[in-house]
């Protein structure tokens, strides 16, 4: 059992430098897509999806006998700073893998025995991310083709995830009010949005891979 454990976990670590690095030329290659997919399937079985359901790529492992567990009593209080986007998924209707990363972290932490009441999330978003949180009307204007993204970002909001868009990025990238997904707030800025949040005691991991 161990071992098998160990073969998914450094096959897990294979896939996601295996796409990083066929991500990075800002294409989407679609015979990796095909090859990656056909990875992650091999785990589907034992993954868990405790809150946010996606790919496999938001999926977690089991584990058993942790020696260093969780403190029930304590409230996590998770920040994202998003940058993660892809021009090309955004143009052939590929979900945004931020959105993955950002579902697999918030996993990670129920299937590590955190509680609804004690896990607080705000994602902030900026750059080239603030193209995943377009409402369907919007990207059919950019891209002609609804926003693949919605059911996950509708998954995020439901569970309880404040999503926050830069406002300096709406402003150079012609991004109204209007545009946004319902639900999704506007900031007068990332980093003073960021910096609200840490100095509320957030912690913060970076989703900041920009392609």
């Amino acid at each position: 059992m161990a071992r098998s454990i160990v073969r998914i976990v450094l096959s897990l670590c294979f896939i996601s430098f295996f796409y990083t690095t066929s991500a990075q030329n800002g294409t989407v290659d679609s015979t990796a897509i095909k090859q990656r997919a056909a990875m992650f399937a091999k785990f589907e079985p034992v993954l868990l999806y405790p809150l946010i359901k996606g790919s496999p790529a938001s999926g977690v492992l089991p584990v058993t006998d942790v020696t260093e567990p969780i403190d029930p009593n304590l409230k996590y209080k998770i920040l994202f700073d998003c940058t993660q986007g892809n021009a090309a998924q955004y143009k052939n209707g590929i979900v945004n893998d931020a959105l993955q990363e950002i579902g697999r972290i918030i996993n990670l932490h129920k299937a590590a025995g955190v509680k609804d009441k004690n896990l607080e999330v705000t994602v902030v978003v900026h750059s080239i991310a603030s193209l995943t949180f377009l409402n369907d009307v919007s990207y059919q204007k950019r891209y002609s083709r609804d926003n693949p993204n919605m059911e996950m970002v509708d998954q995020l909001l439901k569970a309880g995830a404040k999503i926050i868009v830069c406002g300096q990025t709406m402003m150079y990238r012609e991004i109204e009010n209007k545009d946004l997904i319902a639900g999704v707030k506007k900031a007068f800025s990332a980093r003073t949005a960021l910096s609200t949040y840490l100095s509320k005691g957030f912690v913060m991991f970076p989703i900041t891979e920009v392609r």
